[in-house]
């Protein structure tokens, strides 16, 4: 059945949500899945039109008329798009943001109501939406009161401590409470900054049982980030020297199978039960951690309050891996671009093979994640190191420190939170061991997803 282009994009909205249109590089590759090879003017003009900001100016202005006209001639000057052209890719542009009062202000009163009931989703989301308001300032015209009201219950949501929902379980007290090998067990959680010191917190241990599928990494050091003669490396790249401690690492990304089975649903677009898991936003990462620590007898690793969340790095369970454990395991000892040698290509990874690295050949764009384990492993038996989804890491993404580095975690505080590895909808070069991205931790996509890991027991300090 033939559909129009606007159509076409109000679907790919529906599947992913309005935020598409705030990344240009995401939509693309979006609308050119979805299309299938129709509509590539028209994806491109409407792809030049979110390039010159057209989305956040229509949805922050008092006047959208003045500012399409605007847009219009700017799409002219700049692109050489025909009147009619710009007109038309201006306008749909235009409805899309009228389009959203309605909607956003329905989604912000039915988010009030789960909240309010203490619903654990529902105020992360909350923060989702304040944040997209304080970015954009939508709070005027058309948004004013949801937005005071999605921001009083957002700031009412921060000052009470709130869990995360690990089933029939809690983080222990600093107390006397005995752990089954009958030593006092005293999880503190230290702050976002890493690892605090023995005398601040005691250790804890316990005995455990690695699942079959965890690999375990011997500790030791390697040179993090790029060396200045890797092509097209960016400057936050820059190689120093780090050390990490042993872990054992999930050979795959968690899978579909494995997130529902312990968060009782599957926010997945593409469904499958041996797919990664995506979708989910860095908070919902955390969620399933410990949840599946709580699960499988060991003690949750993380506690939140509000939107802090804390790890505490003295204890044994499920947990996100740093940025430095992950590249860690990602190079398995290389020094290559990818850990599959200076180039990479789609029958070693899944990305769009229509953007090679350097000198590599064109490959297969499958415009989906595939299985886990469909690739060959690393040497060290990892899978989808490379490609397939985006992974959350702990890190709130800073500057390196390039000073030697010990188990570094990242910086204390931030805005987004490090990914790693690319996906199934971007190009090789997002691929390459040493790349550093980052997204809000609210954030949702078909992009992204995870790995988990648990420390090595025996060098916990």
């Amino acid at each position: 059945m033939l559909i129009s282009f606007q159509e076409l994009v109000n679907h790919a909205i529906q599947e992913q949500g309005i935020a598409i249109l705030e990344n240009s590089d995401r939509c693309k590759t979006l609308l050119y899945s979805y299309a299938k090879g129709a509509f590539k003017r028209e994806i491109r003009r409407f792809l030049q039109s979110l390039e010159i900001g057209g989305y956040q100016e229509l949805l922050a202005s008092e006047e959208p008329d003045k500012t399409a006209g605007r847009l219009i001639e700017r799409l002219q000057d700049e692109y050489m798009i025909l009147q009619e052209e710009a007109e038309e890719t201006i306008g749909l542009l235009k409805t899309l943001t009228e389009g959203q009062p309605e909607h956003e202000e329905e989604t912000v009163t039915r988010l009030q109501e789960a909240a309010e009931q203490g619903d654990y989703h529902a105020k992360y989301t909350l923060g989702t939406v304040f944040e997209h308001l304080k970015r954009y300032k939508t709070s005027s015209h058309w948004f004013k009161e949801a937005a005071q009201q999605c921001i009083a219950l957002y700031e009412e949501a921060l000052e009470k401590p709130q869990p995360l929902p690990v089933p029939e379980t809690r983080v222990q007290p600093a107390g006397n409470q005995d752990n089954e090998a009958g030593k006092a067990s005293k999880p503190v959680s230290a702050e976002t900054g890493g690892p605090a010191s023995s005398a601040q917190v005691e250790q804890v241990k316990k005995a455990v049982a690695i699942p079959n599928d965890f690999v375990k990494i011997e500790g030791g050091s390697f040179m993090m980030g790029s060396s200045e003669r890797e092509k097209d490396r960016t400057d936050n790249e820059i190689s120093h020297l780090v050390s990490v401690n042993g872990f054992y690492m999930s050979k795959y990304e968690v899978t579909q199978q494995e997130y529902e089975q312990v968060m009782k649903m599957n926010p997945s677009h593409f469904k499958g039960p041996n797919l990664p898991v995506e979708n989910v936003s860095w908070h919902d990462a955390v969620a399933y951690c410990n949840a599946r620590s709580g699960q499988e007898g060991f003690n949750p690793v993380y506690t939140l309050k509000g939107e802090a969340v804390r790890c505490n790095w003295h204890t044994v369970g499920y947990r996100l891996p740093t940025e430095a454990e992950w590249e860690y395991a990602c190079r398995a000892q290389t020094f290559t671009a990818f850990n599959t040698g200076d180039h990479i290509t789609t029958d070693q990874a899944n990305y769009d093979g229509n953007y090679f690295y350097t000198n590599g050949v064109r490959g297969l764009y499958r415009e989906k994640t595939t299985p886990v384990g469909t690739f060959a492993p690393n040497s060290w038996g990892l899978y989808d190191m490379h490609g397939n989804v985006w992974e959350w890491c702990w890190d709130w993404y800073g500057v390196y420190d390039t000073r030697k580095q010990s188990n570094p975690a990242g910086p204390n505080t931030g805005a987004d939170r490090v990914i790693r590895g690319g996906s199934w909808g971007g190009s090789a070069l997002y691929l390459r061991s040493a790349n550093r991205c980052s997204n809000n931790p609210f954030s949702k996509d078909s992009y992204l997803g995870f790995r988990v890991l648990i420390p090595c027991e025996e060098e916990i300090t």
